[in-house]
């Protein structure tokens, strides 16, 4: 679809802005910003709820969302003077105020590009630098060089280069920019690390091959310990978040890439981009992209993984025609996944997912704890074995589980369903302050899909919050006339009986409120 108002068309799926026949470049942070405010025009939008959707709970100062809302302004062609089309309230937030048409629009055209190299990136890991010359930052050093080599290989998408050839640019000299033209590295993980007053502290920057521009840097610290455990903890950080990073650069260059430019890799990872909007027409998108990544990469398991989630959706969303249908191809594309790779803990993952919609608990209990032994790092792995947990009646296993993922990610795009399945566990430990203010932090979240409106009912209706109950259970009714309680059964789902019966009378009193 399209949002369009005054001369401006705002095309969400290609992430576009037109005057007239005119693009207008926006940042996007910028972009995100617009679209949320189009997206809930029919209310306020609080400054806080902007820096925690926007920002991703990052602190940021009234002025750097004042200066942002600015630009926005500027690219529609409003003012804060005028305020014809975003309104301010004084301490209180935004409000999109004109007139909206909502367009669908016809699709475009996708992919003429051929050429791909490979759906994997090179990454060299140099060893830290040490400010101080004991032999034990030497050795942590080393050592920690060497156990995210590892980390970082459990990857399927990024191959890391020998700890022999990277190892040859120690020199505290050699640029990260020669390292890479001389190992042929995509990017270049580089560091310093001390040791003062008793804690371990890392400073680590990622580099892009092609130009030296800096992608991410960060700073770790942590107290001095056995020398093993630090090491290994600040390992599994490192990889984790530089994982998560050149993914996310990765996104940016395919979302900012004409769709004609894209290789394999690109469409990739530009398919995750419209699979985690979770709705129909983003999930269209992400078939295209990564249909086409299959055809420029036929040997790589992850595309066939991440068209296994898009008709995993469209069975758990009933966004299909044919959910069973929807349900057999997520199967099919998770076994494909499987045998290209055995090895491949998103492949697992898959699969366990779809086990889970066939109420085969056990077998999907298996597959998932498969997938976390092959990668203890990888949220999606961890959120859904959590979720196994919660279905089995076990609530504090299953929040361990979560903590982790949101350590590892604290921004992951499936932050809103870590968040509700909390919720759903502080619940039934009792802790129902804790399970409002995680689902209520869920639903605020812009690709939150709309079972989390009845999670929402839910729990505020167990903590004893009636009205708020009631108020999500009318936007769920508008969201999605036709849902009953089996859906949330199906949708949590529910397995034991107690559970069900539980939610059964919750909803049957919502429908009275």
């Amino acid at each position: 679809m399209r949002y369009v108002f005054s001369d401006i068309q705002v095309d969400p799926v290609q992430a576009e802005l037109r005057r007239g026949d005119a693009p207008v470049h926006l940042e996007p942070q910028v972009f995100a910003l617009l679209l949320y405010l189009l997206e809930n025009r029919h209310r306020v939008v609080s400054k806080e709820e902007l820096r925690e959707t926007i920002w991703a709970n990052k602190v940021v100062s009234d002025s750097a969302l004042d200066s942002r809302i600015k630009s926005v302004r500027q690219a529609i062609g409003d003012s804060g003077r005028e305020q014809r089309l975003i309104s301010t309230l004084h301490r209180v937030g935004y409000r999109f105020i004109a007139d909206v048409d909502v367009i669908a629009s016809a699709p475009a055209p996708f992919f003429t590009n051929t050429a791909s190299p490979g759906l994997t990136r090179r990454v060299a890991v140099l060893p830290p630098v040490t400010h101080g010359a004991s032999r034990e930052e030497a050795l942590l050093a080393e050592g920690l060089a060497h156990d995210i080599i590892v980390a970082l290989g459990r990857s399927r998408l990024l191959s890391v280069i020998a700890r022999g050839s990277a190892f040859l640019f120690r020199d505290a000299q050699q640029d990260a920019l020669l390292a890479a033209q001389t190992l042929g590295a995509d990017y270049v993980l580089s560091g310093a690390l001390g040791v003062e007053q008793g804690a371990v502290q890392l400073q680590v920057s990622l580099v892009e091959g092609a130009n030296g521009t800096l992608v991410w840097g960060e700073s770790f610290d942590t107290p001095m310990g056995r020398l093993a455990e630090v090491e290994r903890e600040l390992a599994a950080a490192v990889a984790s978040a530089c994982t998560r990073e050149i993914y996310a650069d990765a996104r940016r260059n395919a979302l900012l890439g004409g769709a004609e430019s894209l290789d394999s890799w690109s469409a990739y990872h530009r398919g995750l981009w419209h699979m985690y909007r979770f709705q129909a027409e983003h999930l269209d998108r992400a078939t295209e992209c990564f249909e086409h990544a299959v055809a420029l990469s036929p040997g790589a398991a992850a595309p066939q993984v991440g068209l296994s989630f898009v008709h995993w959706q469209r069975a758990y969303l009933h966004l299909s025609d044919d959910v069973g249908q929807a349900q057999r191809c997520a199967r099919q594309h998770a076994e494909l996944a499987l045998d290209l790779d055995p090895e491949d803990p998103e492949a697992h993952w898959a699969l366990g997912r779809v086990l889970v919609l066939e109420d085969d608990f056990e077998s999907s209990l298996t597959a998932l704890q498969t997938a976390v032994a092959l990668n203890s790092s990888n949220v999606m792995s961890l959120y859904s074995l959590a979720r196994s947990h919660t279905i089995l009646g076990q609530p504090a296993d299953s929040i361990a589980l979560l903590e982790s993922a949101r350590g590892l990610s604290p921004f992951d795009p499936m932050g809103f369903a870590i968040d509700a399945l909390q919720a759903f566990n502080e619940g039934d430990l009792g802790n129902h302050q804790q399970a409002t203010e995680l689902i209520d932090r869920a639903v605020r979240q812009p690709n939150a899909h709309y079972h989390v409106l009845g999670f929402a009912a839910y729990c505020h209706y167990r903590a004893g919050q009636r009205a708020e109950a009631a108020g999500y259970y009318r936007r769920l009714l508008e969201t999605s006339p036709d849902y009953a309680v089996d859906d949330f059964i199906a949708a949590r789902p529910l397995y034991l009986e107690g559970d069900i019966s539980e939610a059964r009378s919750v909803f049957a009193e919502l429908a009275r409120l």
